[in-house]
């Protein structure tokens, strides 16, 4: 049994990412939802660039996009992260979306560190 299920639900949850900063340019409801005031349009621009290059390389299955990935789960941990903590130390509330974001970006490297592991027959235990 192969592991491209992996690949496939990483790439979609960048997709997804894209999609949300797509959503915060073209519905500006959303944006004052989802975003703190004043978060520039090159940002989004910047992260639906990456988030779709991220997703095409899963795909491909590259070799060295797992270095990507951790790349990618130090920046998330950097902005969603520091997020989730600032807002439960400042308001006593959940980040939900950014909560989810880290953890889920956290599972999905550690699934392609094992995958990688696993197809060149280092053992994990």
């Amino acid at each position: 049994m192969t592991n491209d299920w992996i690949y496939r639900a990483a790439a979609a949850a960048f997709l997804g990412a894209a999609l949300y900063h797509l959503a915060a340019i073209v519905i500006p409801r959303f944006e004052t939802f989802a975003y703190p005031y004043g978060y520039p349009l090159w940002r989004h621009l910047l992260f639906i660039a990456i988030n779709l290059s991220m997703a095409w390389l899963l795909l491909k299955q590259v070799r060295w996009v797992v270095w990507l990935v951790a790349l990618m789960t130090i920046q998330i941990y950097v902005g969603h992260g520091r997020y989730v903590w600032t807002t439960w130390i400042r308001e006593s509330r959940i980040a939900w979306i950014d909560l989810l974001t880290t953890v889920g970006a956290s599972a999905f490297l550690l699934l392609l560190i094992a995958t990688r592991r696993s197809a060149h027959g280092v053992r994990l235990s």
